[in-house]
């Protein structure tokens, strides 16, 4: 019989323990403007949740990221300003794998860069992730605290590209 309640508990426990996905958005949100906006030294900057728009058409699949922060970058000896799009792909730690990746890689049709935000836990492997966000470009964070951004890592630098100008205006008026 206390074999039996060990495994209910710590099932009960492990239930306990799953954070839904979009119990992430509002505080990972919070992070990114008071920390990751501060680190990345935009000029400007907007974070806003864009997971929660119900049936909008936002053009297929895998086109509406969880979050998405728009920045403007000024330079001391550049006379040019730079526009960044980023879009965060949110996965609890029991919800990641590559496919979080590829979510992430559909989102550069249209943003300067892409991440994959994952709320982490110790026994979490993220190699496969990590190498697979490497090689797209696509960068990665890790977060122990999903509001606590001095409890977050930056595993994978995310590559910045230039979107086709259309695609990213049109995301801009549907996403935002």
């Amino acid at each position: 019989i206390s074999v039996v309640q060990e495994t209910e508990t710590a099932v009960e426990t492990a239930a306990s323990a799953r954070v839904p996905e979009e119990q992430l958005y509002l505080p990972m949100a919070s992070a990114l403007r008071s920390g990751w906006v501060k680190d990345k030294r935009f000029s400007q900057s907007l974070v806003e949740v864009t997971a929660n728009q119900g049936r909008r058409q936002t053009g297929g699949r895998w086109t509406r990221p969880d979050i998405v922060a728009v920045a403007l970058s000024t330079f001391r000896y550049l006379p040019d300003r730079q526009f960044d799009l980023i879009t965060f792909e949110v996965k609890p730690a029991d919800a990641v794998d590559v496919t979080a990746v590829y979510e992430a890689v559909a989102h550069l049709r249209a943003a300067t860069m892409a991440y994959v935000l994952v709320l982490t836990d110790p026994d979490l492997d993220l190699e496969e992730v990590e190498q697979e966000a490497h090689r797209h470009g696509v960068g990665l964070l890790a977060a122990e605290d999903s509001s606590d951004y001095s409890t977050w890592t930056e595993l994978v630098v995310a590559t910045r590209h230039e979107p086709d100008a259309h695609r990213l205006d049109e995301f801009i008026a549907t996403q935002l």
